[in-house]
């Protein structure tokens, strides 16, 4: 995801289209293709929620913010039903 600009990121939020126990990590990058930073960890969390808030890794800084999942609900296919960031624009 392009946030158009440079972004120190403080938290994020991810819907899922279900509730289920969705693992994942979230990354960020200045240029979108290589040196992904760390933002936020939940590949070994045992939530179910269907909306997820995550404080973000100090100095997570780029402009380019990707989800990669780790874990599926049974039966459900990889899916985002919202993305959000908080943090400040540089």
């Amino acid at each position: 995801m392009d946030l158009e600009r440079i972004v120190t990121v403080s938290r994020t939020r991810l819907a899922f289209p279900a509730e289920g126990n969705w693992r994942y990590r979230v990354e960020i990058s200045d240029d979108g293709s290589s040196d992904w930073k760390l933002v936020a960890d939940q590949t070994q969390t045992a939530s179910a929620d269907r909306v997820r808030n995550d404080t973000t890794q100090p100095g997570a800084r780029g402009r380019f913010l990707r989800v990669t999942f780790t874990g599926l609900p049974s039966g459900q296919p990889a899916g985002l039903a919202d993305v959000e960031t908080s943090g400040t624009s540089e």
